[in-house]
């Protein structure tokens, strides 16, 4: 929304008629929202929706603007009917990042999209804590052998969590989980 907004704008629409832009381009379940669980004053208190901020002049003087900013009125309106608090939406989060696992490799795919999705709404998702949480939500045996590795890599030295990414994480991972492949494969051909 707030891409097309910026498109928006940059046409010379205001703010006002961004946001009706943008409702007019709602389908499914957003239209249905916006036709059926809002009555007409809401949504024209949506489309109308002005602040009003103190500029200073250049004499120095406080003065009272009207700034119009129905698009963030609007978006934060979806995300009180859709989501609920945002805040209490980053708890949940939280929660599921900590007590997600994956059991078994052949989970590793499933594990990862789900880590990433939760992972990238919270603000602190570079935090090392999580890069380390996913590798623990690993199988045990593999967990360790991936710590294990990175410690190698990093030549004895803590692991730099602060500047490995996830893309590079993942890609290490899958790396360590070919070569268990193919070790397992080496023994059975022995």
């Amino acid at each position: 929304m707030v891409m097309a907004t910026m498109a928006y704008k940059g046409r010379g629409n205001n703010d006002q008629q961004s946001c009706i832009l943008l409702v007019s381009g709602f389908t499914g379940a957003l239209r249905y929202w916006w036709d059926n669980s809002l009555d007409a004053i809401t949504q024209e208190s949506i489309i109308n929706h002005v602040e009003i901020k103190q500029q200073e002049d250049e004499e120095g003087f406080m003065n009272d603007i009207e700034v119009q900013n129905a698009v963030e009125v609007l978006i934060h309106t979806l995300t009180m009917h859709f989501i609920g608090n945002p805040k209490e939406e980053l708890e949940s989060k939280k929660i599921i990042l900590t007590n997600l696992r994956c059991p078994t490799l052949g989970d590793f795919k499933w594990y990862k999209d789900v880590f990433i999705t939760n992972i990238f709404q919270r603000n602190d998702c570079n935090q090392a804590f999580w890069k380390e949480r996913f590798i623990s939500g690993l199988p045990s045996f593999f967990a360790e052998r991936v710590i294990g590795k990175l410690k190698e890599y990093s030549g004895g030295q803590p692991i730099p969590w602060n500047t490995i990414t996830y893309g590079q994480l993942f890609a290490f991972i899958k790396k360590e989980g070919l070569a268990i492949c193919q070790e397992h494969k080496d023994k059975k051909t022995k």
